[in-house]
């Protein structure tokens, strides 16, 4: 196995300097290797090289180790097919670790701020920016998949027969896998807030914020599924309204020529007796007949109001 690369790396100066950042790009993953390279516990270099991870925070000696899980801008990913985060934190020193490949946009906007001369005087401050950017593209992504719905809900009334079934099961599975992972995420944020003794309060009030927000998204999250679910029975509703509707008509036309099948049916016989075969004019008679028997079954049925 290769030993990560080093994609970048974020020192302030002297006088300021509090951390040192490196952000690490996994170019193969399938064993836990010995990364000597990076001076952290075993356990911290086995959890950031892990081939999957799921959202959560453990205390490691001096620092933490944290799985977080981002918004997936890299195409042809579906967005809900998040990116897994894995950051090693301790007081003058911090590694992110990403999968080659999937790359995360909230650390190249960051890596680009600190470039244009942004400072982050500490760990904490590292963490509160990075946290803000990852819960923001949540955001984004979770009013994208809003608007959808709320589009579909407006389709649905105006225009039921547009309303694309498959779109609105794909609503539903991308809500559910991004809750899927942002759930544990608020629980493994807590963790951290809880274990993490080289933070202040100004940056302890800004995790709890992001952590409220991400309370938040999980119950719209649950409100776009149950908009989802509802769209659906709706449509359902909709589709059987339109077939009861289609089935009643045709049950109407059946019970107005069923009579008239049978007259049709018994005078169409080619057996002898029948009445009329010598008379000419019985065709005729035949016929207001049947007309009689069909306006009187339309007057019966508007009576009894079927139509």
């Amino acid at each position: 196995m290769q030993d990560p690369i080093i994609e970048s790396r974020q020192t302030l100066g002297q006088q300021e300097q509090e951390f040192s950042w490196l952000n690490v790009v996994i170019e193969q993953h399938e064993a836990v290797s010995e990364t000597t390279s990076l001076a952290i516990p075993i356990a911290a270099q086995e959890g950031l090289l892990a081939d999957e991870t799921r959202p959560r925070c453990i205390k490691i000696d001096d620092g933490l180790l944290i799985c977080l899980r981002a918004i997936n801008f890299n195409r042809p990913a579906e967005p809900d097919d998040m990116v897994s985060l894995r950051i090693w934190m301790s007081k003058n020193l911090v590694i992110s670790a990403t999968k080659s490949g999937r790359g995360l946009k909230s650390i190249n906007e960051l890596q680009h701020e600190l470039h244009k001369g942004l400072v982050l005087r500490n760990a904490g401050e590292w963490f509160c920016a990075l946290l803000e950017k990852v819960t923001s593209k949540i955001s984004e992504q979770l009013d994208e998949i809003e608007t959808r719905v709320e589009q579909l809900e407006e389709q649905l009334n105006s225009d039921p027969d547009s309303v694309n079934r498959l779109e609105i099961l794909e609503i539903r599975k991308q809500a559910a896998q991004i809750k899927r992972f942002i759930a544990p995420q608020r629980e493994a944020l807590d963790v951290f807030h809880y274990y993490c003794d080289f933070i202040d309060e100004v940056q302890s009030f800004r995790i709890k914020e992001q952590t409220d927000r991400i309370l938040r998204y999980i119950d719209s999250l649950d409100v776009v599924r149950e908009k989802s679910i509802l769209i659906l029975d709706e449509l359902r509703y909709a589709i059987a309204e339109k077939q009861s509707e289609r089935m009643y008509v045709l049950s109407l036309v059946t019970a107005i020529f069923l009579p008239l099948s049978f007259l049709t049916g018994v005078f169409g016989m080619n057996v002898g007796g029948l009445p009329g075969v010598d008379n000419n004019d019985f065709f005729v008679h035949l016929m207001v007949a049947m007309l009689g028997v069909g306006l009187f079954i339309l007057l019966l049925m508007k009576w009894k109001k079927w139509l």
